[in-house]
Protein backbone atom coordinates (compact mmCIF):
# COMPACT_ATOMS: atom_id res chain seq x y z
CA UNK A 1 0.00 0.00 0.00
CA UNK A 2 0.89 3.52 -0.49
CA UNK A 3 0.70 6.37 1.41
CA UNK A 4 -2.95 6.96 1.16
CA UNK A 5 -3.39 3.41 1.52
CA UNK A 6 -3.50 2.28 -2.25
CA UNK A 7 -3.22 -1.30 -3.28
CA UNK A 8 -2.38 -2.18 -7.10
CA UNK A 9 -6.01 -3.02 -7.94
CA UNK A 10 -7.52 0.61 -5.82
CA UNK A 11 -4.78 2.24 -8.68
CA UNK A 12 -6.59 -0.09 -11.47
CA UNK A 13 -9.91 0.70 -10.06
CA UNK A 14 -9.22 4.93 -11.13
CA UNK A 15 -9.48 3.28 -14.87
CA UNK A 16 -12.35 4.01 -16.70
CA UNK A 17 -11.32 2.02 -20.13
CA UNK A 18 -12.11 -1.56 -20.74
CA UNK A 19 -8.43 -2.32 -20.62
CA UNK A 20 -8.51 -1.86 -16.63
CA UNK A 21 -11.22 -4.76 -16.72
CA UNK A 22 -8.87 -6.88 -19.09
CA UNK A 23 -5.77 -6.30 -16.82
CA UNK A 24 -7.39 -6.49 -13.09
CA UNK A 25 -8.58 -10.14 -14.38
CA UNK A 26 -5.96 -11.23 -15.60
CA UNK A 27 -4.22 -10.24 -12.14
CA UNK A 28 -6.68 -12.49 -10.50
CA UNK A 29 -6.21 -15.18 -12.92
CA UNK A 30 -2.56 -14.99 -12.53
CA UNK A 31 -2.70 -14.98 -8.63
CA UNK A 32 -1.33 -11.34 -7.95
CA UNK A 33 -4.63 -10.85 -5.74
CA UNK A 34 -6.75 -13.96 -5.23
CA UNK A 35 -7.56 -13.65 -2.31
CA UNK A 36 -10.68 -12.25 -0.85
CA UNK A 37 -8.54 -10.36 1.98
CA UNK A 38 -6.78 -8.34 -0.96
CA UNK A 39 -9.98 -7.63 -2.18
CA UNK A 40 -11.47 -6.36 1.17
CA UNK A 41 -7.94 -4.13 1.71
CA UNK A 42 -8.86 -0.47 2.78
CA UNK A 43 -7.51 2.49 2.34
CA UNK A 44 -6.89 5.80 4.28
CA UNK A 45 -10.69 6.75 3.25
CA UNK A 46 -11.90 2.94 4.42
CA UNK A 47 -12.51 2.04 0.96
CA UNK A 48 -11.58 -0.71 -0.86
CA UNK A 49 -11.49 -1.56 -4.11
CA UNK A 50 -14.97 -2.17 -4.85
CA UNK A 51 -16.11 0.91 -2.95
CA UNK A 52 -13.24 2.84 -4.55
CA UNK A 53 -14.32 1.75 -8.51
CA UNK A 54 -18.02 3.08 -7.74
CA UNK A 55 -16.98 6.30 -6.34
CA UNK A 56 -14.16 6.83 -9.44
CA UNK A 57 -16.93 5.85 -11.43
CA UNK A 58 -14.94 3.12 -13.00
CA UNK A 59 -15.58 0.86 -16.67
CA UNK A 60 -18.49 -1.41 -15.41
CA UNK A 61 -17.00 -4.24 -16.27
CA UNK A 62 -14.16 -3.96 -13.73
CA UNK A 63 -17.17 -3.39 -10.80
CA UNK A 64 -18.76 -6.50 -12.07
CA UNK A 65 -15.53 -8.23 -11.96
CA UNK A 66 -14.63 -6.84 -8.46
CA UNK A 67 -18.47 -8.14 -7.32
CA UNK A 68 -18.28 -11.69 -8.88
CA UNK A 69 -14.98 -12.04 -6.95
CA UNK A 70 -15.67 -10.59 -3.60
CA UNK A 71 -19.55 -10.60 -2.72
CA UNK A 72 -18.70 -9.44 0.64
CA UNK A 73 -17.33 -5.98 0.12
CA UNK A 74 -20.75 -5.26 -1.22
CA UNK A 75 -21.09 -4.39 2.81
CA UNK A 76 -18.20 -2.74 3.47
CA UNK A 77 -19.21 1.10 4.34
CA UNK A 78 -16.33 3.39 3.75
CA UNK A 79 -15.30 6.64 6.21
CA UNK A 80 -18.45 8.50 4.91
CA UNK A 81 -20.70 5.53 6.36
CA UNK A 82 -21.22 4.89 2.20
CA UNK A 83 -22.00 1.61 0.90
CA UNK A 84 -21.20 0.42 -2.43
CA UNK A 85 -24.46 -0.07 -3.49
CA UNK A 86 -25.59 3.68 -1.78
CA UNK A 87 -22.64 5.11 -4.06
CA UNK A 88 -23.77 3.79 -7.10
CA UNK A 89 -27.20 5.24 -6.57
CA UNK A 90 -25.57 8.80 -5.81
CA UNK A 91 -24.11 8.13 -9.29
CA UNK A 92 -27.06 7.07 -11.29
CA UNK A 93 -25.50 9.07 -14.39
CA UNK A 94 -22.66 7.84 -14.24
CA UNK A 95 -23.10 4.70 -16.06
CA UNK A 96 -25.72 3.81 -19.04
CA UNK A 97 -28.80 2.46 -17.75
CA UNK A 98 -28.11 -0.89 -18.91
CA UNK A 99 -24.80 -1.11 -16.90
CA UNK A 100 -26.12 0.90 -13.95
CA UNK A 101 -28.97 -1.96 -13.70
CA UNK A 102 -26.24 -4.45 -14.03
CA UNK A 103 -23.90 -3.73 -10.94
CA UNK A 104 -27.38 -2.53 -9.07
CA UNK A 105 -28.61 -6.20 -9.67
CA UNK A 106 -25.35 -7.49 -8.85
CA UNK A 107 -25.29 -5.69 -5.70
CA UNK A 108 -28.07 -6.88 -4.70
CA UNK A 109 -27.51 -10.27 -4.99
CA UNK A 110 -24.37 -9.78 -3.40
CA UNK A 111 -25.92 -8.58 -0.40
CA UNK A 112 -28.47 -11.52 -0.60
CA UNK A 113 -26.25 -14.47 -0.66
CA UNK A 114 -23.54 -12.92 1.95
CA UNK A 115 -26.42 -12.36 4.64
CA UNK A 116 -27.62 -16.18 4.15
Amino acid sequence: QDVNGFTPLHRMCAWKQCKASRCMKAMMDAGACHTKLTLMIRDRESRTPLSFAIERCAHFTTVLILIHRCPEAAHLANSSGGTPLELLRMRRAAYAKPQHDAIEKSLQRALARTEE
